[in-house]
């Protein structure tokens, strides 16, 4: 494709239509495709940055992070019809967000007087709770609500060096479920629940731009298993609740 590097993919929850980020016109804007072909819709078009896209349950709109353009402000998530149209901005954020299966919240991190947390609140961000402390020093990525919303998985890096944790939506000291200090390019829930699908470096000897395989392990860190292998990489893995998967291929 002309845009180059299409990244971020995530399947709407009708398995209709993928959303993804690319290239075009100096910044990352974002697109959709049905999944049955066709053209692709240009759904940002400001000069600035798209990210993490997240589908609405209904299918009808996309959640995405703005980085802030000086790099140190937090940036923002704002909400886009998915056919287009005038973007909403609803709060602000230090990375991207995910919306809850049931429709009614979003979760993302915040840095708010000195303190990095895990934050869940209503659509339009009120009703604002921390469900967790975060640690400062490290950049938080790819929050997910589990099937049930009762669970929120989120990858913790700095560097190379990435962990996923496991934190209950209503609260809770956060559980570290992944040991092995690698890349990791994204996660996402299976659709039993029971186990969560992500990206890894693991296994790789490159140490810059290493390969990246899908992987699966349990919620509670146990039976990891490899699930993808050969000389593609495969990143930002994404699972909606039919089960269909969708993931960056390079």
């Amino acid at each position: 494709d002309a845009r180059g590097m299409e990244e971020f993919p995530t399947l709407s929850p009708n398995s209709r239509t993928v959303a993804f980020v690319a290239h075009a016109g100096g910044h990352l804007q974002l697109f959709v495709r049905l999944v049955a072909g066709g053209g692709t819709l240009q759904l940002t078009h400001d000069a600035a940055n798209h990210l993490y896209p997240r589908w609405a349950p209904d299918s009808a709109s996309i959640l995405y992070y703005s980085p802030a353009p000086d790099g140190d402000s937090p940036g923002a998530i704002w909400e886009v019809p998915a056919l287009g149209g005038a973007a909403r901005r609803i709060t602000s954020t230090v990375g991207g967000a995910d919306i809850s299966h049931d429709g009614a919240r979003i979760v993302f991190p915040r840095l708010v007087d000195g303190r990095m947390e895990l934050a869940v609140a209503a659509r339009d961000a009120s009703n604002l709770q921390t469900i967790a402390p975060i640690q400062l020093g490290y950049y938080y990525l790819t929050p997910r609500w589990s099937p049930d919303d009762r669970l929120i998985a989120y990858q913790r890096g700095i560097s190379n060096a990435h962990e996923i944790f496991v934190v209950p939506s209503s609260g809770g000291q956060p559980r570290q479920i992944t040991q092995h200090g690698a890349l990791i390019e994204g996660i996402t829930w299976a659709a039993t629940g029971d186990r969560l699908v992500f990206s890894s470096s693991q296994g790789a000897t490159i140490w810059y731009l290493p390969p990246t395989n899908l992987w699966s392990i349990d919620a509670d860190g146990r039976n990891l298993r490899q699930l993808t292998f050969g000389e593609a990489s495969y990143a930002y893995p994404d699972v909606n609740p039919g089960g269909g998967l969708v993931a960056t291929r390079l």
